[in-house]
């Protein structure tokens, strides 16, 4: 049955496949918003119609501040929740890039931070404590989820989970995952079909990041013991809002730390110089 979610802005139901159920966009009708005369609105706020406009005016005002003041409260708790959250992110990035390679590379934390909240959202216990503590400092998981979907777009992100043939999925995790994170859910056979399996998760990251990503899984790649994978990548392209000029690319000498340094390549543009 189809229903209207306040978030999406559009209905989501149950679609058939393989003899299983995934949420899907459906047609819909949203639920008809009716809104009341200033009469009946004050009636069901205060149990009688307005009659002084003097002590309605006083009852407004303590009302509004009623809301006011709680909004205002949360509001700069999330605030300062946010800034502990990127603060945290900020140093899981730096540990990410100590344990790669001593060449230059870029950790995308988005795409971290999304596979470790889809992951969290159908976790309980001691592992989901862990991943609320140390990678989100906290926050709940609803807020999360909704901190992260308010970055995520489907049109730049790679998101999908596959499940052993064998693995049934709660209803909740599938509807929360398409919710937030626009995720398709697929029961396979990773034991006797690994090299389909790897075409088929290679075409699904090309397509969703323009071509760029076209050997996410190299040949002979095998998936034994697998009752869940989740394959994730991301793709963007922005342009500079005031393009560098090619012309006066060029090496200079950059100071890493004191008495450590060398040639490194430099870009310009008008307003400043960056490295």
């Amino acid at each position: 049955m189809a229903q209207w979610d306040p978030i999406l802005r559009f209905c989501v139901g149950l679609e058939p496949k393989g003899g299983r159920f995934r949420y899907r966009k459906v047609s819909c009708r949203p639920p008809a918003v009716i809104s009341p005369s200033p009469k009946v609105a004050w009636a069901a706020i205060f149990g009688e119609e307005p009659v002084d406009p003097a002590p309605l005016t006083m009852r407004f005002l303590s009302l509004l501040l009623f809301f006011l003041v709680p909004s205002f409260i949360l509001a700069l708790y999330d605030l300062i929740s946010a800034a502990a959250l990127l603060d945290a992110h900020f140093r899981l990035g730096i540990q990410t890039l100590q344990l790669s390679s001593k060449k230059s590379s870029v950790v995308s934390l988005f795409s971290i931070l999304t596979s470790l909240g889809a992951l969290n959202t159908g976790l309980e216990g001691k592992a989901s404590e862990e991943i609320t503590e140390k990678i989100f400092n906290g926050m709940d998981k609803k807020k999360v989820n909704d901190w992260l979907y308010s970055w995520y777009t489907d049109e730049s992100m790679a998101l999908k989970i596959y499940f052993d043939k064998n693995v049934t999925v709660k209803e909740e995790f599938l509807y929360k995952m398409f919710r937030y994170y626009f995720t398709d859910t697929e029961n396979v056979d990773f034991t006797s079909n690994a090299e389909n399996l790897r075409q088929e998760i290679n075409e699904f990251v090309e397509n969703k990041t323009a071509g760029h990503f076209r050997e996410f899984y190299a040949p002979g790649a095998t998936f034994e013991k697998t009752q869940a994978l989740m394959v994730n990548a991301i793709h963007m392209k922005k342009k500079w809002p005031l393009p560098f000029e090619a012309e006066k690319n060029r090496k200079d000498v950059f100071m890493e730390k004191v008495g450590k340094g060398g040639l490194r390549g430099f870009m310009e543009r008008p307003e400043r110089r960056l490295s």
